[in-house]
């Protein structure tokens, strides 16, 4: 009787606040949603027109760009491959599997190939060109 009463109210006002929580939610999640797509325009935008001021500068910019970039690469992620040649000099002989070379191999070609293709698109980058710019 009256605990169920109780119950059924406690639970009708669980719903009604809910509901007004799921309102709330949904003006605020299609105001975010609105913010967001006018941050991503001027995102676009922003990106664009530094890629358009740097296929106008010349080659000796670009390759101080190129030389900035490489220099940041090696002072920040210089660990990267140190820590996986570190690991693969201590896998024990009786490994299994060639796990030392994958360390190894996996320690060098990521940042290898990612440092190669940023200074790659760098100096290649043309804005005469189209080829080039959709390297």
């Amino acid at each position: 009787g009256v605990m169920a009463q109780r119950s059924q109210a406690g639970l009708e006002k669980t719903k009604a606040a809910f509901d007004v929580m799921a309102q709330r939610s949904g003006a605020e999640m299609e105001k975010n949603r609105e913010v967001i797509n006018e941050n991503f325009v001027e995102l676009k935008t922003s990106c664009s027109a530094k890629i358009e001021q740097l296929q106008s500068l010349p080659i000796s910019e670009r390759l101080k760009f190129a030389a900035m970039g490489l220099c940041g690469l090696l002072v920040c992620c210089f660990w990267f491959p140190i820590l996986f040649l570190i690991g693969a000099a201590n896998v024990p002989d009786h490994c299994p599997v060639n796990f030392d070379v994958w360390m190894r191999v996996y320690g060098l070609v990521p940042i290898s190939l990612s440092t190669c293709m940023s200074v790659l698109v760098i100096l290649f980058t043309n804005g005469s060109d189209d080829y080039h710019r959709k390297f």
